[in-house]
């Protein structure tokens, strides 16, 4: 028979707690700064004691205005003496600000606001395909019923105005005829743009030839018999299959290759999405000037009313001291949290991957993300090299190479391996991709062969 029984043991263990202000701390040093000023904006509507600056003071004064509101802090209320503020927080004050002199932003840490530039110009609303192609509509003498069926094709359109839906579809959705489908869809072909409509890249790209009275011309041969030979990049077999010479198969290509494949990217609504650089970094008489942007960012400080309204215990209650106490709490930790992950950003090292993670840098190089100077390192003869090195130097490769026999991704790592650089070819079209660069076979120059 089993015994069981209870028994009551200590032990000791060591374990990692997130406190709640650690993970804010955690939290605030994650968001990028759009994310950041909409958290922000969200701890002003819910604390009464953070306020926004809003006129430019100095950030001298606000940290010892910040110090002094800590200071006066009222504690818990209680019947004994009272609680050391040390002892509530966990860190001296005094300790906590002087840190604040020598943490760098006295080298351009912060920017003090006395030059508030705006970062991009307001964006311009571009055309919207879908209303362009209805204005055409309403503009023209189709008769309704036609017109019905096109609004429903206009509907169907991508971005990029190919149609998405079957004439089956199509005819099924307008309650008519196969027949009266196709006609609406070839009226609404000849809309601007040329090639709307079109349900292939072949199709769009014979749309296109009509304005430019390319019809019946050896450009339309190409793209209609042609078309996989074209793909190809086969010169000699197009000119054999149409009794063509090269010059001639050359200049149709030519002619093919300035046609819109995208007939409505022009008219997109989709708006760019602009990056906000977290840090600056300027030259100024031969030096460099390291700045965190904090245009958009709202500046907290401890507002001065509630202050002097927990301070004025015979006014308030018990539960309304401990509300007033636990909010003023919550705003000081707010605010270390935020000089830490300003402290942290300035001072970041390629461990922290929080930190880098969606955080920019604008330099005179141009606007360059954290994770750029923190990339992965491939071995080599000489000891590690770094990725982004690597991606450089297939740049230069492939930028350099013959444009009538461009190399493929097997014979660059073969030349990157002669220069001690060991890759595979996978790590090769990876890198090939990252830089937006085409394969081997769409990067050949069409030019007439001998």
């Amino acid at each position: 028979m089993v015994r069981q029984e209870q028994q009551l043991q200590i032990k000791m263990s060591q374990k990692l707690v997130l406190t709640p202000q650690l993970q804010q701390s955690i939290k605030l040093l994650q968001l990028p700064l759009l994310e950041l000023s909409q958290s922000l904006n969200q701890e002003l509507m819910n604390n009464p004691f953070l306020e926004e600056v809003t006129e430019r003071e100095p950030l001298e004064k606000k940290a010892q205005t910040d110090e002094r509101h800590e200071d006066e802090i009222p504690e818990k209320p209680s019947d004994d003496t009272e609680t050391p503020l040390e002892k509530i927080f966990g860190y001296t004050t005094d300790n906590y600000f002087e840190e604040r002199e020598t943490d760098g932003r006295d080298l351009g840490y912060f920017n003090d606001g006395s030059e508030a530039t705006t970062l991009f110009e307001r964006n311009v609303k571009k055309p919207d395909l879908y209303e362009h192609l209805l204005w055409q509509l309403r503009l023209s003498n189709i008769p309704e019923s036609i017109g019905h069926v096109i609004e429903i094709i206009i509907n169907n359109l991508n971005e990029y105005g190919y149609l998405e839906a079957s004439l089956d579809e199509v005819a099924k959705a307008s309650e008519t005829d196969i027949q009266t489908a196709e006609k609406a869809l070839s009226l609404m072909q000849g809309f601007d743009p040329a090639g709307v409509g079109a349900r292939n890249l072949q199709e769009c790209l014979i749309l296109q030839l009509k304005p430019l009275e390319l019809q019946d011309t050896l450009v339309e041969k190409i793209l209609r018999h042609g078309f996989n030979e074209l793909e190809r990049k086969n010169l000699k077999q197009l000119a054999s299959k149409f009794n063509a010479s090269l010059d001639d198969i050359s200049a149709a290509v030519k002619i093919i290759e300035g046609l819109e494949p995208r007939p409505g990217r022009n008219y997109s609504s989709e708006e760019a999405n602009y990056i906000t650089p977290d840090v600056f970094v300027e030259e100024s008489d031969g030096k460099y000037v390291i700045t965190l942007n904090n245009e958009g960012t709202p500046r907290l400080r401890i507002s001065a009313f509630y202050r002097k309204l927990l301070s004025n215990k015979k006014t308030l209650g018990r539960e309304e001291i401990e509300f007033l106490r636990e909010k003023l709490r919550s705003a000081l930790w707010l605010l270390k949290s935020l000089d830490q992950r300003n402290k942290t950003i300035y001072r970041v090292e390629s461990t922290i991957s929080r930190v880098t993670s969606s955080k920019y840098i604008q330099c005179p190089q141009g606007l360059i993300s954290f994770k750029f100077f923190f990339s992965n390192a491939l071995s080599s003869s000489d000891g590690n090299v770094p990725s982004s090195a690597v991606k450089e130097t297939i740049r230069q490769l492939i930028e350099k190479e013959d444009q009538l026999k461009p190399y493929s991704d097997k014979k660059i790592a073969e030349i990157l391996s002669s220069k001690g650089i060991e890759i595979a070819r996978r790590t090769v079209a990876k890198y090939r991709d990252e830089l937006k660069l085409p394969s081997h076979t769409k990067r050949k120059k069409w030019t007439r062969q001998p």
